[in-house]
């Protein structure tokens, strides 16, 4: 194994995966926070809820490639190296067990439920409406009236919730940083690590992100032509 190889902590598609939540969740909130423009007559161009609908399927997108990376992609990106069980948490948490190599058990468990929020959200987006300018998702049919109502005000409970989530790993992340004196920014950046890998790290090329990335577009795609009939 190289001295290179053995630098790398974050591979390119983590880090591309992590940048894209953060632009379509950043264009989702924006173009959410405009929808009252379509009171007031015709766009020229894509309006903020055709902007918004599409954010979302392309979150849909991003977060399942994300999940299939955590079953097949590079070892540090796999759910199974930084997943762990109650015990492993408290144990980091009493200083009794080292942060490793990636995520720490706790971090493992706040990526994982980020994960979950990002996927949630735009689900359950996609069969919401409400009534104040007849805003309505793709998948709106496949629920009663009563019911996408209830949906759009779950939607924007879970994105308040995924605020709380985000504003608690910023901070996690400052603690690190500021406290701890424990470089966790560039890595997210320039993928690389000053700690030494373990032995038995695997890097997946980028053309096997292509293809999972593929996968997932092809998923959602068939999924909404199925259920938009």
């Amino acid at each position: 194994m190289s001295s290179d190889k053995k630098s790398i902590l974050w591979d390119l598609p983590v880090r591309l995966s992590h940048l894209a939540m953060i632009v379509l969740v950043g264009l989702s909130w924006y173009t959410a926070e405009n929808m009252h423009v379509f009171a007031f007559g015709p766009q020229d161009g894509p309006s903020d809820f055709d902007i918004h609908v599409w954010s979302g399927i392309a979150l849909l997108v991003v977060v399942l490639f994300r999940i299939l990376w955590g079953v097949f992609g590079s070892t540090t990106a796999r759910f199974s190296q930084f997943l762990k069980g109650p015990r492993a948490v408290l144990n980091y948490i009493r200083g009794q067990t080292d942060a490793g190599f990636g995520h720490n058990p706790l971090g493992g468990l706040s990526v994982v439920t980020l994960i979950a929020l990002l996927l949630i959200q735009p689900l359950i987006g996609l069969t919401s409406s409400e009534d104040t300018f007849g805003l309505e998702g793709p998948l709106k049919h496949l629920v009663s009236t009563e019911t996408s109502y209830w949906l759009a005000s779950i939607h924007k409970i879970i994105f308040n919730v995924l605020l709380v989530f985000i504003s608690l790993h910023l901070c996690a992340i400052l603690y690190y940083r500021v406290i701890r004196k424990d470089k966790i920014i560039s890595p997210i950046i320039t993928g690389r690590s000053e700690k030494d890998a373990p032995e038995g790290l695997v890097i997946q090329p980028v053309w096997c992100a292509l293809i999972f990335l593929a996968a997932a577009a092809t998923i959602i795609w068939a999924a909404l032509a199925f259920f938009e009939k």
